[in-house]
């Protein structure tokens, strides 16, 4: 037995930090997509806020719009000024 216990844990040392390096790239890896998931869904809050305000400003030029054809007074055209 020409170094079997030394060659044995060097083999089984070699095994686990291979196995442990591994598992930290996995780790890694996924906090890395956790960090991307986490960009977009602020990204996709960002823009239903602005659709959010797009429809409500529309929604305030059409009623507007609605009451000038109604009575020909120019204050309800406002909203499509400012819009």
């Amino acid at each position: 037995m020409r170094g079997g216990l030394t060659r044995r844990m060097v083999i089984a040392s070699a095994l686990l930090a291979l196995l442990t390096s591994a598992a930290f790239a996995v780790l890694l890896l996924a906090i890395r997509d956790q960090r991307n998931s986490a960009q977009l869904a602020l990204h996709s809050q960002e823009v239903l806020a602005a659709a959010n305000r797009v429809e409500r400003l529309l929604v305030d030029i059409e009623t507007g719009t609605r009451g000038y054809l109604l009575t020909g007074e120019d204050r309800f055209l406002q909203p499509a000024h400012a819009g």
